[in-house]
């Protein structure tokens, strides 16, 4: 079988830059303005990460679609 990949855009992720995101369990990234993530496409576990605190969500990935995780949610549970 055939896969391609698709990518991960976090939205309102300014708050979090220089915090983690995890994507699965394979890719593992320092977050940054307007990061384009690569991520074959399936459904993955997202974990955003900052200052010891960390929030997971689940996101879906299609091919050849740009997906958007908008974070702005994240910023009163993990920096307040």
């Amino acid at each position: 079988m055939d896969t391609g990949h698709g990518y991960l855009i976090l939205e309102n992720e300014e708050a979090f830059v220089g915090g983690w995101i995890e994507v699965g369990q394979n890719i593992i990234r320092s977050i940054e303005k307007d990061m384009r993530i690569p991520v074959p496409e399936g459904k993955y576990d997202v974990t955003i990460s900052y200052r010891g605190y960390m929030d997971t969500r689940s996101v879906e990935i299609e091919r050849n679609q740009d997906t958007y995780m908008d974070v702005s949610d994240l910023e009163e549970t993990i920096i307040r």
